[in-house]
């Protein structure tokens, strides 16, 4: 006979689950220990639920602190799920070796490696995948954290880092590195030049293609390598503004790698496409505020 830990069953034990809370249900084919236990197991078909996410494996266990009762430490208690986990939410799905939740924070962390698919708005457009050494998932916000070794691909265009900070509503990608974060866009067809950018900070928005990058930045793209502090790059316009350091009075400055010619400007137009470069008369300004990450103050 299947057994579950259900909404009626925690109810039966005097367990209110209010709306958006970060208690979670787990339900399973079979159920070990009773609620009035430190800790329960389960096994078979388990799938577990809190807000919008959701987490599939093969076993869990629900463990409340200090050997007290499960029923009645909800909001404190670690749910922990091994044998392959899958995670839904929205779009995003994710898959990883084991994944334990904490009531008490909100967070689950999926251990590694784990792997992230994020579906596209429209159909017939590229999915996003991300591979990292783990992932958290808050399901306070529907944001997503990855870390160690993270690799975003997006169509022809992969971006690496060490961390990145992904929010699946508005399908924003900040990455951050200590050292640099590098993304390259390889050629979409012959005769295309294959695109490398390097930074400490990028944001990209993977439903629209573009990126910002900023904290010093180095484009190469075909003869022309273009240095400044921050870019914009239009992936559909094949086309990005360096500036320069306006504080520091120091401009984006671009040489061609062929032909030695130097130029500098307070903001450089490179057309990444046919290899060509112009200067800006006017300042051009980064849309910063359209890349708002989940983790700006």
């Amino acid at each position: 006979m299947k057994k579950i830990l259900s909404i009626a069953a925690l109810l039966a034990f005097g367990i209110a689950l209010a709306a958006g809370s970060r208690v979670i249900e787990i339900q399973a084919d079979k159920q070990n220990g009773s609620p009035r236990a430190s800790s329960l197991e389960f096994t078979g078909n388990v799938k577990g639920s809190v807000q919008k996410l959701g987490i599939a494996s093969d076993k869990a266990t629900l463990t409340a602190p200090d050997g007290t009762p499960v029923a009645g430490s909800e909001g404190k208690r670690t749910a922990t799920f091994l044998g392959g986990v899958t995670v839904t939410r929205g779009r995003l799905t994710a898959q990883g070796p084991s994944l334990e939740y904490r009531e008490t924070s909100g967070l689950g962390v999926l251990t590694g490696p784990a792997k992230i698919v994020q579906k596209p708005q429209k159909a017939g457009e590229d999915d996003v995948l991300i591979s990292a050494g783990k992932a958290t998932f808050d399901v306070d916000t529907n944001v997503s954290t990855s870390e160690g070794s993270v690799k975003l691909v997006n169509g022809t265009q992969t971006a690496t880092s060490a961390k990145i900070v992904y929010d699946e509503d508005s399908s924003l990608g900040c990455l951050s590195d200590p050292r640099s974060v590098g993304v390259v866009r390889e050629p979409k067809k012959a005769g295309d030049n294959r695109l490398v950018i390097t930074a400490k900070d990028v944001r990209v928005d993977t439903d629209t293609n573009t990126l910002i990058a900023s904290g010093g930045v180095k484009l190469e793209a075909g003869d022309n390598v273009t240095t400044g502090e921050a870019l914009y790059y239009d992936d559909a316009k094949d086309t990005a503004w360096v500036i320069g350091d306006i504080a520091r009075k120091i401009p984006a400055k671009n040489v061609n790698r062929k032909s030695g010619a130097t130029i500098s400007s307070g903001t450089i137009i490179n057309y990444t496409k046919n290899n060509r470069v112009d200067q800006l008369g006017v300042p051009f300004k980064i849309p910063f505020d359209k890349f708002k990450c989940a983790t700006d103050k």
